[in-house]
């Protein structure tokens, strides 16, 4: 948000995060994050509230600071799950190649 403030002088500036994949064929359902710091971007919030929800969008209204730090919490969350997923494959095979060596065939 800061160097959004800093470089675009004209207008109001709302930070805006949609929370759903490039996938999604409507805004009706999915989530929106709106992290207004001001008078003027509160304002702006608002009317974009008013404008996702009335077409079934369901929004969030945050600091940048909250926003941020709930980010850092769901991406470090998938790192870890990614990791562990990996990880876990990774003994999955070694166990596979394992048994196959002491199978024996009849």
């Amino acid at each position: 948000m800061e160097i959004m403030h800093k470089y675009i002088k004209k207008g109001t500036v709302l930070g805006t995060q949609p929370m759903c994949g490039s996938g999604a064929s409507s805004i009706g359902g999915q989530r929106f994050v709106l992290t207004p710091t001001g008078e003027q971007e509160a304002d702006l919030a608002s009317k974009a509230s008013q404008y996702l929800e009335a077409n079934g969008a369901r929004v969030i209204v945050m600091t940048p600071a909250e926003h941020d730090e709930m980010m850092s919490i769901v991406l470090d969350f998938i790192a870890l799950v990614t990791a562990d997923t990996l990880v876990s494959l990774d003994s999955l095979k070694k166990r596979q190649k394992s048994a196959a060596l002491h199978t024996r065939r009849f």
